[in-house]
């Protein structure tokens, strides 16, 4: 498994790295978490990559998602 996340900050619109899980029973590391560090032009790349996915399967871009998942946020709140 692997984990990356999006903001919607203008500066920070990605993590700083790529995180891998390794989910395997027969592994000998099996659990253990390990990160590739990104430049900011990898960063980039993620990002668009991640934002043109969204606006085709979702028709959404990731700043569109995560405010509609901030204002549920904030609804579930009040």
């Amino acid at each position: 498994d692997f984990y990356y996340g999006v903001s919607d900050l203008p500066d920070e619109r990605g993590d700083t790295c790529i995180e891998f899980i390794v989910v395997s029973d027969g592994a000998e590391d099996n659990g253990e978490i390990y990160t590739i560090d990104l430049s900011q032009e990898e960063r980039a790349a993620m990002y668009n990559r991640m934002d043109e996915q969204c606006r085709k399967y979702l028709g959404k871009s990731c700043v569109d998602l995560l405010a509609e998942d901030r204002r549920r946020m904030e609804e579930d709140m009040s």
